[in-house]
């Protein structure tokens, strides 16, 4: 089989909801705030302070939520000592002494920032998720909410608002998006609930910054909590809605299945993508074996049923026949493509043009302008076996259209680069032939011209001069 096939399943498996890629951006962007905190530090602080007639320093204004709110700093306290010496509390200070009366309170303009290590846990985290969403979505949402999670714990009440609110609200958005992803249309209250406590919340933030509430802790405790509580609930929906479309697609109880078997069936429904990618390789298994047919056997049996249909005689029909049952052998066997993996593309045209002329008559020459010494002197695999089947096609297409008398197959081949060009002195190709076959849907040309696109080759079918078709293959392109 072709190795652009696990490609295309790759493809088809990875499909990211659009609340998994805004999930994806908000836990990047936590991590970008608790990045910026660590590299440059915490911003000004928002102290507004001012200048009393019996020359004393004031604090006017704190913003609630930021560090100097969270040590203790009031409107109506005094500024009694600062630094640089030189510099007005109105200034660039970079620390401030305040007092109530009784207590001293030290203020820094840039608070120490928090540690590294919860930036690195982070972005592991988030890498991990990018990872396991191509297999099991579930996870990695989980490993989504770690992000804005330590961003939350190490971060928000370090800062003044409203930077410390975005990072708060992104653990529990972020949940939110994983119920709407998980539920869906089949669970609407729980999405209702999800939407609302992040509503809630984001009422009770405000609600304490209007108040000046003491206690911002909690708020920053809160938001971890609902995280956590709202991507508990999305994972049950999401076991539940596994449970209840394996249970559907068996069409029995599960507790009535083999253990084995039930448990796959979850896995298929748990994992999205899983029993469509099984399914997807079904088909193009089927696929594989409908070109195969058209390239290897529907030539000779239909050169066996002219041969009949024209008079021929029975023995010559008898060893077409024949021909049919060994190349219905070599295809289950698959052992032209054993062959081309283990010695490599020239060995593997030795064999096929030996069989075209055992089974056909036709004279076939093979020149091999430059091949490989070594496996580590060979092109990608891919390139071989899509030279190999455009040979073999045109080889199948020539002689059962064109009657030629020679058919010359020309190779030039590298770790770099390949040329394989199949020509022949049959009756030749007419102008617009390959569009009318191509708009039939003839399967060989459609095949030859979707694998050469796959491995970003060019491929070429034209008239040759002094007459028949030749067929032309240049990687890379």
């Amino acid at each position: 089989m072709s190795s652009i096939a696990p490609r295309e399943a790759q493809i088809r498996r990875f499909r990211p909801t659009r609340a998994f890629v805004a999930a994806i951006g908000i836990a990047l962007a936590s991590q970008l705030a608790l990045a910026w905190l660590v590299v440059v530090g915490t911003p000004a602080l928002s102290i507004g302070v001012t200048h009393e007639p019996d020359d004393r320093w004031l604090v006017t204004s704190v913003a609630p939520g930021g560090v100097a709110w969270n040590n203790g700093t009031r409107p109506g306290m005094e500024v009694i000592g600062i630094s640089p010496a030189d510099v007005l509390p109105s200034g660039e200070w970079a620390s401030m002494l305040i007092t109530d009366g009784l207590a001293q309170i030290t203020i820094q303009r840039h608070d120490l920032p928090p540690r590294p290590e919860p930036l690195i846990a982070g972005l592991l985290a988030l890498g991990l998720a990018i990872l396991a969403s191509r297999v099991v979505p579930s996870v990695a949402w989980w490993l989504l909410l770690v992000p804005p999670i330590l961003a939350s714990l190490h971060g928000a009440l370090i800062v003044d608002p409203p930077l410390s609110l975005a990072i708060e609200l992104a653990g529990p958005a972020l949940a939110a998006l994983y119920v709407v992803d998980a539920a869906g249309s089949t669970a609407r209250i729980a999405r209702f609930v999800a939407i609302g406590a992040v509503t809630l919340y984001l009422v009770g933030w405000a609600a304490s910054f209007a108040t000046a509430q003491d206690d911002w802790v909690a708020l920053r405790d809160l938001a971890v909590v609902l995280a956590v509580g709202i991507g508990a609930v999305a994972f049950a929906a999401t076991i539940a809605s596994a449970f209840a479309r394996a249970r559907a697609r068996s069409g029995a109880s599960l507790s009535t299945l083999a253990p084995v078997v039930a448990l796959g069936l979850i896995v298929d429904e748990f994992v999205p993508g899983r029993n469509r990618t099984r399914l997807t390789a079904i088909e193009r298994e089927r696929a594989r074996l409908a070109t195969e047919l058209h390239a290897d056997v529907l030539p000779d049996l239909s050169a066996a049923i002219r041969s009949i249909e024209e008079g021929g005689s029975a023995d010559e029909a008898a060893q077409r026949l024949r021909a049919i049952a060994v190349d219905l052998r070599d295809l289950m066997g698959d052992r032209r493509l054993s062959l081309l993996e283990e010695l490599g593309l020239v060995p593997a045209l030795e064999w096929l043009v030996e069989q075209v002329e055992a089974r056909t008559g036709a004279r076939v020459e093979l020149d091999v302008e430059n091949a490989p010494l070594g496996s580590e002197a060979r092109p990608p695999r891919d390139v071989e076996l899509t030279a190999y089947r455009v040979c073999q096609q045109a080889l199948d297409n020539a002689l059962l259209h064109a009657r030629p008398r020679h058919i010359r197959v020309r190779l030039d081949v590298d770790a770099g680069h390949a040329e394989l060009e199949v020509s022949d002195d049959g009756v030749g190709i007419r102008a617009g032939d390959e569009d009318r076959a191509l708009r039939t849907g003839h399967m060989g040309l459609v095949d030859i011209r979707g694998r050469a696109a796959a491995i970003g080759a060019v491929i070429q079918i034209g008239a040759r001069p002094g007459g028949g078709t030749m067929v032309l293959l240049r990687w890379p392109a």
